[in-house]
C-alpha cells in the first residue's frame, strides 16, 4: 500500500472546513464541534431551524471506503457529508450526501466491526453534490431526512427548546427571571446563579456551574440582546462549550438543571 499522503487528523480537519465552507456559502450558520471522537462535526443553522453534519474524509483518488460507526447514528436529522479530497491529484474534492438511513442502508459490515461506506459503490448513487438534501429546494433548508417525519422534532423545538433570554430554570417553576451578563460573558441568573454561554443565533449552553453574582459594570439583559438559540448541556469544559447536542425535551433540561450545582 502506498504511503498517506496527510496525517489522519489532517485528513479530517480539512474535509470539515471544506464542507463548511460549501455549507457557509449556501447561506448556512456553521458551527464546527472540537474533540477526537465526536458524533457530530458540524452544527449548522438556517431559517431557525439546527442540523447536525458528521463528515468523513479520505484523502486519495485511489482510496476505497470511509469507516462508520453505527453506534452514533441516533439523531434522526443528522446528515453525513463524504468527501475524497484527491490530495494525490489535486482535483477538487468530490462530495457525496447522505441522510442517517442511507447511511444505514448502504453500509458494508465486517466481522471486526469497522463498518464502512464503499467509496466506488457510493459513486455510482446518486449522491454526489446532493445539496439540496440539507438546503432543501431553492435553498430552503430541509427539515428532516427523507424517510422520517420531522413534526414531533420541530414541535418541541418551538415550545421547549428554543432559548428566550430569560433562565430556563426559573421557567420551569413557572417565574421569568432575567440574566445578565456577567464579567466572564456568560448570562447569569440573577435569582439561581445559573449561568448560559451563547453561540449568537445556534446555541444557548447552560453551564455546569453556578455563578457568583459578579456582574460588569455596565448592564446587560440577554432578554433584550440574545434569543432563539437551541438550549443545550455543557459538554466541553473550553470554548466552544459543546460538541453538537442539544436537549430533546423540557424534561432533559429540568434532568440537567438538576445535576448543575
Amino acid at each position: 500500500m502506498s504511503e498517506a499522503l496527510l496525517h489522519k487528523t489532517h485528513t479530517g480537519i480539512a474535509s470539515e472546513f471544506f464542507v463548511a465552507g460549501e455549507l457557509a456559502r449556501r447561506g448556512f450558520n456553521v458551527t464546527l464541534t472540537f474533540g477526537n471522537t465526536k458524533a457530530i462535526d458540524l452544527l449548522i443553522e438556517k431559517d431557525g431551524k439546527l442540523i447536525p453534519v458528521q463528515v468523513k474524509g479520505i484523502q486519495r483518488t485511489s482510496s476505497i471506503c470511509w469507516n462508520v460507526d453505527l453506534s452514533n447514528l441516533v439523531d434522526e436529522n443528522l446528515y453525513f457529508v463524504l468527501v475524497n479530497l484527491h490530495a494525490d491529484t489535486k482535483a477538487q474534492p468530490e462530495y457525496f450526501i447522505l441522510s442517517k438511513n442511507e447511511v444505514h442502508e448502504h453500509f458494508k459490515p465486517t466481522k471486526s466491526g469497522r463498518d464502512y461506506l464503499d467509496y466506488n459503490y457510493i459513486k455510482k448513487l446518486n449522491f454526489q453534490d446532493k445539496w439540496d438534501k440539507i438546503t432543501g429546494p431553492d435553498g430552503l433548508t430541509a427539515t428532516t431526512n427523507e424517510h422520517e417525519p420531522a413534526t414531533d422534532f420541530i414541535h418541541d423545538a418551538v415550545l421547549d427548546l428554543l432559548w428566550n433570554g430569560y433562565c430556563p430554570e426559573s421557567a420551569l417553576a413557572g417565574n421569568q427571571v432575567r440574566m445578565r451578563l456577567n464579567k466572564n460573558d456568560f448570562y447569569e441568573s440573577e435569582v439561581s446563579g445559573l449561568q448560559i454561554a451563547v453561540l449568537p443565533g445556534v446555541q444557548a449552553i447552560i453551564m455546569n456551574f453556578r455563578g457568583e453574582g459578579k456582574f460588569k459594570n455596565t448592564t446587560s439583559y440577554a432578554d433584550e440582546i440574545e434569543n432563539g438559540e437551541y438550549l443545550s448541556p455543557q459538554t466541553m469544559d473550553s470554548p466552544p462549550f459543546n460538541n453538537g447536542e442539544v436537549f430533546g425535551s423540557s424534561h432533559e433540561v429540568g434532568g440537567y438543571i438538576e445535576l448543575v450545582k
